[in-house]
Formats: C-alpha cells, sequence, structure tokens
C-alpha cells in the first residue's frame, strides 16, 4: 500500500489578518535578494512600507489588482501580487504585471509558487487579458528557471551604469 505524499495547500485571496505573515515573507525575500541586489535597501521598515502600497493598490477602486496567498496548515507560506496596467507601446496595451511572487524557502518545490501563478493566468483570463509580465533581477537563476518553466520568456533588458564618484 503507498502513502498519500500529495502537499496539501491551499490559494486564496489576501485578508487583512495575514498581514503580518506577508511581512515575514517580505522580509525573507529582501534578505534572499539584497546578495543578488546590493543597491537593495535593508533599512528596517522598507517591507513594511511596501506591503502598504501593496494593500493601498488593493485597495485603489482605480487599479485592478489581485493578491493571493498560499496557505498550508493554516500557516501563510507565500504570496503574489499583481495587477492590471496599460503599456500604451504595445499592444494589446493591457497585461498583468505580477509586481512579486515569494514562496518561503523551507515550502520551495512543493508547486506552490506554480500554483500562486496559476491564479494569476486565471486573474488574467476573468479580465480577457492575454498578456504577463514581471521583471526579475538577472542574477537569479532559480527565480528566472522557475518562470521560463512556466513559458515566460525574456522580453526586454533592462540595463545599468553606475557612476561612482
Amino acid at each position: 500500500m503507498s502513502e498519500d505524499t500529495t502537499v496539501q495547500f491551499t490559494i486564496r485571496p489576501w485578508c487583512p489578518e495575514d498581514r503580518e505573515a506577508i511581512l515575514s515573507l517580505h522580509k525573507e525575500l529582501q534578505a534572499y535578494e539584497i546578495p543578488l541586489r546590493t543597491s537593495r535597501s535593508a533599512k528596517d521598515g522598507v517591507s513594511a512600507e511596501y506591503i502598504k502600497e501593496l494593500e493601498d493598490q488593493l485597495h485603489d477602486s482605480n487599479c485592478d489588482s489581485a493578491f493571493f496567498v498560499a496557505e498550508m496548515q493554516e500557516e501563510v507560506v507565500g504570496f503574489v501580487f499583481c495587477a492590471a496596467e496599460e503599456d500604451l507601446l504595445d499592444e494589446p496595451a493591457e497585461q498583468i504585471y505580477v509586481q512579486d511572487i515569494m514562496v518561503t524557502e523551507n515550502y520551495r518545490g512543493l508547486g506552490i509558487g506554480k500554483s500562486l501563478m496559476k491564479a494569476v493566468f486565471v486573474f488574467a483570463e476573468e479580465r480577457n487579458i492575454s498578456r504577463i509580465n514581471l521583471m526579475v533581477l538577472a542574477n537569479n537563476e532559480k527565480a528566472v528557471s522557475f518562470y521560463n518553466k512556466l513559458g515566460f520568456k525574456t522580453a526586454i533588458l533592462h540595463l545599468e551604469h553606475h557612476i561612482l564618484g
């Protein structure tokens, strides 16, 4: 007799009670990204300010956005935030922009990130929007691989040059 090893988790809309868990996840994301991009802010409070911005967008009647969380055994272990927006330079102009996605390290590789992105795909389909965009740090190889497996392709390269003085 084989044992069922299926991981049970739920993807659901964010609620205000999730704020502290989301804040903790975002701090984990910042800590992960700082070595990849040394200009990332490490100041106290940056995650709280950022999560407040996401909440404001979510409640802005002019912004069509979604905030989904992944919950496992009553613990929030991941989230994704996305919003519909227009890009006047591209056709079709409407797109969904994935602002952030995060799954806590201990729960990666279980299909949670993929399920969070499926929620974004449904969000787009419900709006009849065919294009989803996101940005990822170029040297975040795990994330780039994850997005490629979901069918994302490089569309634009964002280049930087820092002048030291």
